[in-house]
């Protein structure tokens, strides 16, 4: 017994990380918007911005 007791203080620590780990991915997944909107303004602001290849285009 003390011996199958004695890994669960060197174990736990990880379970710890583990969990704190799948907290994050579950709150990453519970706001998909808020990544989903800010790349929609990186996009946005990449499309207002004119670019080298219609520059191009537009010379040719």
């Amino acid at each position: 017994l003390g011996k199958s007791s004695l890994p669960l203080p060197t174990y736990y620590p990880t379970l710890k990380r583990l969990n704190c780990a799948f907290s994050v991915l579950t709150n990453i997944r519970d706001y998909p918007s808020f990544f989903l909107s800010i790349v929609a303004v990186f996009y946005e602001s990449d499309l207002s911005s004119p670019s080298r290849s219609r520059h191009l285009v537009t010379r040719e």
